[in-house]
């Protein structure tokens, strides 16, 4: 076989084969294809808010940033808030639980000028 080949097996004939000169996508090279493009698109328009965290590299920061806005408080550093925060029924603490987790290294989240917002310290993401 080459590169770009497929072999279908006969399960009535182990020694028939068919060779195709090509493969056919399936779904999960379809999710792979839509997930590429997702964060192709989502590392465009990535900030540059978690470049001092640890994994700062790790695409899973991307979301916050396509989700929210990141904007600094002095004393505390960069602080991450959904976009869903500017929503007047948006209750995290009425509808919800929010901690620290030390196993994961979440600092915790808290009220900043009444809208709730992520205070990132140490974040390591898996």
């Amino acid at each position: 076989m080459h590169g770009g080949e497929s072999l279908a097996l006969s399960a009535n004939d182990v020694s028939r084969y068919t060779l195709n000169e090509t493969i056919e996508p399936d779904s999960w090279d379809s999710w792979n294809s839509d997930r590429d493009q997702v964060l192709t698109s989502e590392a465009a328009t990535a900030t540059g808010a978690t470049k001092n965290y640890a994994q700062s590299s790790n695409p899973a920061w991307n979301d916050l940033d396509a989700n929210g806005n990141w904007y600094n408080v002095p004393g505390q550093g960069n602080i991450w808030s959904p976009y869903e925060a500017s929503n007047a029924g948006w209750d995290p603490y009425g509808n919800g639980n929010w901690g620290y987790s030390p196993g994961l290294g979440i600092a915790g989240f808290q009220g900043i000028r009444g809208v709730s917002a992520l205070s990132v310290r140490h974040v390591e993401l898996v």
